[in-house]
Formats: C-alpha cells, sequence, structure tokens
C-alpha cells in the first residue's frame, strides 16, 4: 500500500513532494526535520512516543540500542553513529533515495569507492567533501559500482 501512494504521488504531482516530512539532507544530516544530535525524547515529541521504537542491534559485535521512528507507517533508524532508512518515500532534494541508481547518485556525488570495511557498501562524497555517506548496493554490485545498481538503503 505504502509503494502505491508513493507511485501515485509521482504521477499526480510529476515529482515526490519536498515537505520536510519525508526529506533526507545528507549534508546536514537530517531526516524528517530530526538532526543526527537529537535525543530520543525530542523525536518522541515531534513523532509522538508510539511511533518511536527502540531496538537491539549489533555495533561493532557489540549489542546497541537503535530507535526506529515511523511517520504515517514510513519508517527510518538513528542509530548511535547517525540514520539509515530503507523506505523509498525518503528522498534528498535532488530526489534522491531508495529505488534510485548508482548513477542517479553519482550525478550528485561524483565521488565514489567500494567501501573498505563492508561487502555491500559505496561511499559517495561530495564534490566540495563535506558531505560522505554510505549506499547498500548488495554483494553483486559492491566491486562493479555500476551505473544501474539499485540502492537499496542509505546510511549517513
Amino acid at each position: 500500500m505504502k509503494t502505491l501512494i508513493f507511485f501515485a504521488s509521482i504521477l499526480l504531482f510529476g515529482q515526490i513532494t519536498q515537505s520536510d516530512r519525508y526529506l533526507i539532507d545528507l549534508k546536514n544530516r537530517t531526516i524528517a526535520g530530526i538532526r543526527v544530535n537529537d535525543s530520543i525524547e525530542q523525536i518522541r515529541k515531534k513523532f509522538g512516543r508510539a511511533n518511536v521504537k527502540r531496538i537491539i542491534e549489533e555495533d561493532e559485535d557489540q549489542p546497541a540500542a537503535a530507535y526506529v521512528s515511523s511517520i504515517e507507517g514510513y519508517t527510518f533508524t538513528k542509530h548511535s553513529w547517525g540514520f539509515s532508512v530503507d523506505d523509498s518515500i525518503f528522498r534528498t532534494k535532488e530526489g534522491l533515495g531508495v529505488g534510485s541508481t548508482v548513477a542517479d547518485f553519482a550525478k550528485y556525488y561524483p565521488n565514489s569507492k567500494p567501501s573498505d570495511r563492508e561487502i555491500e557498501f559505496i561511499t559517495f562524497i561530495s564534490s566540495d567533501e563535506e558531505t560522505q555517506f554510505m549506499v547498500n548496493v548488495g554483494e553483486e554490485c559492491h566491486r562493479m559500482i555500476s551505473g544501474d545498481c539499485v540502492i537499496k538503503e542509505i546510511y549517513f
């Protein structure tokens, strides 16, 4: 259903709305108006306590708390190191997000390289070197950095 609403908005409006609600700002490290250094209480205040769930994940082989925030059923996760998103509704002002290709991202972030640490990740760096983030493209695309590889998740 979420996918249907997402594509219907593209057909109706010709593009994804860039409201603060679903905007990713990679340079300033924000998503949906939440800054990377905002506290969990600030996030709960904005989205409601019931829409911010604590989970336990592994970070460097150690258990770590992370928080999954839900906006109208669309989710992103705040980790100790930053954000991750695997929901295609969240987009940058350029319209980039999950479902975009490596070539789409390379238009705006021309410097890219396979991650040294994670097999399925590519690191993108802006031309001014102020913005850096990673995307998950899956093992099959990692070393090739092929333009048609689809982004599965964004980490920033």
